[in-house]
Formats: C-alpha cells, structure tokens, sequence
C-alpha cells in the first residue's frame, strides 16, 4: 500500500496521474461519513463544507467526470446532504440505489422488517443501560452506535451487544460488521458496497476499457468496493486509520486531505 502524500510531488500520485490520463472517462466514488465528512459524535450532526461541495459540484459538470456516493445511511438522507444533481448514490451499504432516472432496492430490504423489530426489543435494554448509545433504525439496515458512550464502558458495552447478538443471528439470517464505534446489522445476503458498485458501472454504461475508476472511503465496509477497484484496474484509497489493515492500493493520512486529494484530480483533468 502506497501513501499518497499531499503535500508533495511523491511516486504514488504520479501512477494515480497517469492512470487518471490513460482514460477518456473518470468515475469517482466516495464514501461520506469519515470521508466528505469528519467522524461526529451524533451522524445528525455531519455536514458537506461548502468548500467540497463546490469541488464536487465543479467534477459532476465537467464532461468525461461521472461521480458517485455510495454510504451506509440511508439513500434519501445521503442525496440530501451531498444534493450533487446527475449524480448516482447508493444507500444503506448498497441496499438501496439511484440514479439519472433509475432507482433500485435489493429484494432482502423488505425481510429485514422482522428482524429490525425483535432485534430492537432484544437490544434496548443494553442501550438504556449505556448513555450515549443508541439504535438507527434504517429498514434494511441496523446501527448499533456507542461512540458517545464512557470510554471506560465500551468494552463492556461491545461485550454484552456481541452476547446479545448470538440469541438473534440464531433466529436471523444475519451479518454483523464492526465500524468506526458502530455495529452494523445487514443481512446475510452476498450483497455490500461492491456489489453496489458493479451495478451502478453497469447501469451507468460507461466502458471500463475507457474509464478510470476510483474509490475513496474509510471504514470496513467499503473493504468491499476497494476489492472491486482492484479488479477493474482503478484506485483504490482508503483514508488512513492505523488500527486496521485494508485492501486499498493507496492511502491519505487523514479525512480532511481529501479536499487537497480532488484539487489535484481536478488539476489533473482541466
């Protein structure tokens, strides 16, 4: 894995330039939460500068630039913090996409109905337990957030959550995944970010002969969609936390040089 450092002319933006150059096309994915936008204590809080979404907006009007976001919140949520028209974006990890005149939702949305209901008795008496904590209900989809919770409680927390989980993943066709201070609950289902991502290439028509893709996200979900990159070529950054490994190609040191990371791909291409 190579560091892209910002701040200078280093080997690793060289072979990102040119293989931005080699293709008559770019299509440009970006993860929000931790990516657009810092980690917050509370998702109600995050917010799109001003200063990125008119990076954002000056690439979706250029004509060889494609961009899309692709997020664990939910799709409409998602579309109204970022509001980059012509764009396409995927929600809830990729159960739910959109498009140009296109929309699309994964067929196992509607049997997570059940499942978030009794998952959501069976975890709130932990959560009340835990100030700070608290459940996001996204249909398909479940949060289990702690990140405001008392440091010294988080083991503990995580502990009980996990013990809790095995009496549900026993009745529940169930995948659990674990984030940036949040649990994710999906289904288990072989669906994620990439799959998302290799239906919205598809239904975009773009040609991956002529198109360079890249992929820009944190978290353990989009492990997925850095795989997927890989495969067709493009690049793959992942915005650098040091307690994890990835399967990104490329890394940035932190959230707030992705503004610095799109001016040179705007350079680049202008």
């Amino acid at each position: 894995m190579r560091q892209v450092f910002i701040d200078g002319k280093d080997r690793a933006w060289v072979v990102i330039k040119k293989k931005i150059l080699s293709k008559r096309q770019l299509f440009l994915f970006l993860d929000f939460d931790g990516t657009l936008s810092p980690i917050v204590g509370h998702p109600s809080k995050a917010r799109l500068s001003l200063r990125l979404y008119k990076q954002l907006l000056g690439l979706q009007k250029m004509s060889r630039v494609r961009l899309g976001f692709i997020s664990g919140r939910l799709l409409k949520e998602v579309k109204n913090l970022i509001r980059i028209p012509g764009a396409f974006y995927a929600g809830n990890h990729g159960f739910e996409l959109c498009g140009p005149s296109w929309r699309w939702s994964h067929p196992a949305h509607k049997m997570m109905k059940g499942f978030i209901r009794e998952s959501k008795k069976v975890l709130r008496p932990i959560i009340s337990k835990y100030p700070g904590s608290f459940l996001e209900d996204k249909r398909a989809t479940l949060s289990i957030h702690y990140r405001k919770i008392q440091a010294h409680k988080t083991a503990l927390f995580c502990r009980e959550i996990k013990a809790r989980l095995k009496t549900i993943k026993s009745f529940f066709k169930i995948r659990v995944i674990k984030g940036k201070k949040v649990i994710e609950l999906m289904p288990r289902v072989l669906w994620h970010k990439g799959k998302a991502l290799e239906k919205i290439i598809y239904q975009s028509r773009t040609k991956p002969g002529q198109t360079c893709y890249i992929y820009i996200g944190d978290d353990t979900t989009d492990e997925d969609a850095f795989c997927v990159i890989n495969r067709k070529g493009g690049i793959s950054i992942h915005v650098h936390d040091e307690t994890r490994k990835t399967k990104a190609r490329y890394t940035i040191r932190h959230q707030s040089e992705v503004k610095r990371l799109l001016n040179r791909i705007t350079q680049a291409i202008t």
